[in-house]
């Protein structure tokens, strides 16, 4: 990846990482100037806010890295102004600082853990992340990545459960059926919870109501404790509104198949890497995808949902089967840790696949196309996790050209709502001078003597 490009990571960077370790910390910034706060979100008295500054605002223009902050800031913006309270509640998301934690090489200098596990030292880094969090609870978790100044996206899929769980399609055409005669319409009680889209109606998109809610999983702030205790953002941060979405079979773009792919070099294409010892896709039926989509599902008469890690990355290059093993085992220390008891997370349980995504076009974008996954995830779901999936049409190309720029109008728009704000509540908190009750001014020593003060007859 060329290094002239921009990817800093100013937030708590020098509390985790070691001056050894480059990926993150070590690439020189473009921006010039003074470095100026726009805004917190969310902010206060909400916790885990944050802190969006003018030089993190520049990552966004054209041909700059997404930084670490406009990552962070974005998937908590998308949990907390885009979800429902029990979609919420159904995720968690992982700050960007999580996974390089986890894998940080070891300090020379530090604690005596030898005696400990490979797999128990890494959880040890990272285990108060989630004190208030059971993983196992939730149905997906994200984990956006940065290695070698590139971005992609790990989602660990239904980690609570033990094995493939089969449940009704509701969108299977029974071929049974008489000719000419269609299939009675599934009302939105039957869709497995898993199949809805997690973004809430086009109604309910212009932001949070007035009434504060249950907190969001969103761990997007290393230094505090995580974000079980934070608060919703006050409603007057809404966003714009969006476009309906489309019907729910037209929001389904998952189709099948089978094979290979490896490279260990970033080249652009629309053929996707796998981790090596999974599923991966067949470039054969890449062109066939789309158009079989629909029929494919509807002919399943059941759709599965099974623990899995997937691995969305926007440029094809080498595998990342390290990634999985990592984050495999990280579940098991985890679940030993929370449960005391012992259960495997290994390949045959928790499988590892890397779907077919839209690719970017350039070396500059993989950190939007991560912060579109994610939305795109919210709002069309996977229907089913029959491995490997194809969401090669999950969104369309031209939504990327303008992403950057949605994001920056987005905050300018919560700073000139917050900068409001806080000049009306200035306003407000002004004590009014009155001339009845003149003020006192402070004096000191002993003998001090108040002044004359007029005497109500």
């Amino acid at each position: 990846m060329p290094t002239r490009t921009r990817m800093a990571t100013r937030q708590q960077a020098s509390a985790f990482f070691d001056e050894e370790d480059e990926d993150m910390a070590d690439l020189q910034p473009t921006f010039s100037g003074p470095v100026v706060k726009l805004m917190m979100y969310p902010p206060p008295p909400a916790k885990g806010g944050i802190s969006v500054t003018n030089e993190d605002l520049h990552c966004l223009n054209d041909g700059e890295f997404l930084n670490d902050v406009i990552i962070d800031f974005y998937l908590k913006y998308l949990v907390l102004e885009k979800l429902k309270k029990e979609d919420a509640q159904r995720i968690h998301v992982f700050s960007s600082f999580f996974y390089k934690r986890l894998n940080q090489r070891e300090r020379r200098n530090g604690a005596d853990t030898t005696s400990l596990p490979i797999q128990k030292r890494k959880h040890n880094r990272v285990k108060t992340w989630t004190r208030h969090v059971d993983l196992f609870q939730k149905d997906f978790i994200f984990v956006p990545i940065n290695e070698s100044a590139h971005w992609y996206l790990a989602v660990i899929c239904f980690p609570g459960l033990e094995g493939p769980v089969f449940e009704k399609n509701p969108l299977y055409l029974d071929p049974t059926l008489a000719s000419g005669s269609t299939a009675e319409p599934q009302s939105e009680e039957n869709i497995p919870e898993h199949c809805r889209p997690l973004s809430p109606d086009a109604d309910g998109l212009d932001g949070l109501s007035d009434q504060p809610e249950e907190p969001a999983e969103v761990d997007c702030d290393p230094s505090s404790e995580n974000s079980e205790g934070a608060q919703d953002p006050p409603g007057n941060n809404r966003a714009e509104p969006e476009q309906q979405y489309t019907s729910e079979l037209h929001r389904i773009s998952v189709c099948y198949g089978s094979g290979k792919g490896d490279d260990d070099t970033y080249t652009f294409s629309d053929d996707q890497s796998s981790c090596q010892d999974e599923c991966s896709e067949d470039g054969a039926l890449f062109e066939d995808a789309a158009a079989s989509n629909l029929s494919s599902l509807a002919s399943k008469p059941t759709i599965c949902k099974q623990p899995c890690i997937l691995i969305m990355d926007s440029l094809r290059g080498p595998t990342r089967s390290n990634v999985v093993k990592t984050l495999r085992e990280y579940l098991e220390v985890e679940w030993e840790v929370r449960k005391a008891s012992q259960r495997s997370f290994g390949k045959e349980v928790m499988r590892g696949s890397s779907p077919r995504v839209p690719q970017q076009d350039n070396f500059s974008d993989c950190g939007v196309y991560i912060l579109q996954y994610v939305e795109s995830f919210f709002e069309n779901p996977i229907p089913s996790f029959d491995l490997p999936v194809n969401l090669s049409e999950w969104f369309p190309q031209l939504r990327m050209k303008t992403k950057r720029k949605e994001i920056k109008e987005l905050i300018l728009k919560i700073q000139a709502q917050q900068d409001l704000d806080r000049k009306e509540s200035d306003l407000v908190e002004a004590p009014p001078t009155s001339p009845e009750e003149p003020e006192i001014e402070e004096t000191s020593g002993s003998s001090a003597q108040l002044p004359n003060l007029p005497v109500s007859p």
